[in-house]
């Protein structure tokens, strides 16, 4: 059985997308933003967006990731669920979730400041699964931060025990 993707998905629920008022662009709000009056949304084409003062930003630039930036102040399943919550109730599948760029976010994040990395890393800490580009992040984009090292030796180790080689070797 092939699966739907999100575009299809989005055109099977054509009708309840919105125009907006200054321009011809057509998008669904799910939420209200923590960030004052701006909203969390999807555009036709499939993408997440942000919208505020009447004008829609991709969420994978500056000004979307910004509007959602205080996410990262609470758990990552508060996210999770904050954007499964919202597909829910515009009657969208939860399938869709998965096309979040929740690692991208985290990586914004984390180069926002020391504030914002310690925040991402209490996600990492309690079993967000780390990938190159969030330790990277995580380290200040630094290849020989003490946290990128750390997460290089792992991931190594992470390698050898699939493989089942000696460590020691």
């Amino acid at each position: 059985m092939r699966t739907e993707t999100v575009k299809e998905i989005i055109s099977a629920h054509a009708s309840l997308f919105q125009t907006m008022e200054c321009s011809e662009e057509r998008w669904i709000i799910l939420a209200d933003l923590p960030l004052g009056n701006h909203h969390l949304g999807l555009d036709t084409e499939g993408r997440w967006v942000t919208e505020g003062d009447g004008k829609l930003e991709e969420i994978e630039s500056d000004c979307g990731f910004e509007t959602m930036i205080k996410f990262v102040e609470s758990s990552f399943e508060e996210l999770v669920l904050f954007i499964l919550h919202s597909l829910e109730s515009q009657g969208l599948p939860a399938s869709i979730a998965q096309s979040f760029p929740f690692d991208e976010f985290l990586c914004y994040a984390a180069l926002r400041g020391q504030y914002w990395a310690e925040c991402v890393s209490k996600w990492v800490k309690s079993g967000y699964p780390i990938n190159y580009e969030i330790a990277l992040a995580l380290g200040g984009g630094s290849r020989e931060s003490k946290s990128f090292q750390d997460y290089k030796k792992k991931r190594f180790h992470q390698i050898v025990d699939f493989v089942g080689c000696d460590k020691n070797a």
